[in-house]
C-alpha cells in the first residue's frame, strides 16, 4: 500500500530531494505535551518514536484533510506519495484518522487531573514541555507518587497496543521512523 503526506507548496519541494533521520526532537502541535510524554515514555523498543516520526495517511484525501485539519486552506499544500523501502522505516498505523482522535488523548488528561494533578502541576516549566523519556522515568521513578503513576498510566493507555506496525487496510494515520542509513522521497501528485 502506498503512503501519503501533504506539505506546503511554499516549501520548495524537490522531486529528487532525499530526507533522512531526524536527529531533532519535535514538539506535538495536535496532541497535549502529557500525553505526548506519556506516549513516549511507554513507547515499545520496536515501535517508531512520535518525537522523531513523518506523519503520512493512506490516501491522498486523508493526507490533505489532516495537513489542513488546523484551519489552514487546503490550496496551500501540495499532496505527495512517500516513496522509500519498506525496510528504511519504522511505520506504526493507527486505528483513528489522527492521534488527536485516540481514546487515550481524555482518559490520560482525565486520569492526571482527577489522580495526580497536584503533583505534575508542581513540576517546573521545561519538566512539562516535550521531555526524553530518560528524564520522564526519572521522574517517575523518583517519588512514590510517580511510581504509582507510572504504573496507572501503563495499565491505562492502549495507544501503543492500538497500533498495527505495517500499513493496514484502513483510512487511520500513519506515522513513521526513518531508520539509521535510510531514507525517503516526495513524489509530488
Amino acid at each position: 500500500m502506498k503512503m501519503y503526506r501533504a506539505v506546503p507548496k511554499a516549501a520548495a519541494l524537490a522531486a529528487s530531494k532525499t530526507y533522512t533521520a531526524s536527529a531533532s526532537r519535535r514538539t506535538p502541535s495536535n496532541v497535549p505535551y502529557l500525553v505526548d510524554n506519556v506516549w513516549e515514555f511507554l513507547r515499545p523498543g520496536h515501535a517508531p518514536s512520535r518525537r522523531h516520526a513523518v506523519y503520512a495517511s493512506p490516501s491522498p484525501e486523508l493526507a490533505l484533510q489532516n495537513a489542513s485539519a488546523v484551519g489552514a486552506d487546503p490550496d496551500l499544500y501540495v499532496v505527495c506519495e512517500i516513496v522509500a523501502e519498506s525496510a528504511d522505516l519504522l511505520i506504526a498505523h493507527l486505528p483513528v484518522t489522527d492521534a488527536r482522535l485516540h481514546e487515550d488523548v481524555g482518559r490520560i488528561l482525565r486520569y492526571v487531573a482527577q489522580a495526580q494533578g497536584p503533583h505534575f502541576a508542581s513540576l517546573p516549566l521545561e519538566q512539562k514541555a516535550v521531555t526524553s523519556t530518560e528524564e520522564l522515568v526519572t521522574y517517575l521513578n523518583r517519588s512514590v507518587h510517580g511510581q504509582g503513576l507510572r504504573k496507572e498510566l501503563r495499565d491505562l493507555s492502549t495507544f501503543w497496543k492500538d497500533a498495527k506496525y505495517s500499513q493496514q487496510s484502513h483510512n487511520g494515520e500513519l506515522f513513521f521512523e526513518v531508520k539509521a542509513g535510510g531514507s525517503y522521497q516526495l513524489k509530488p501528485l
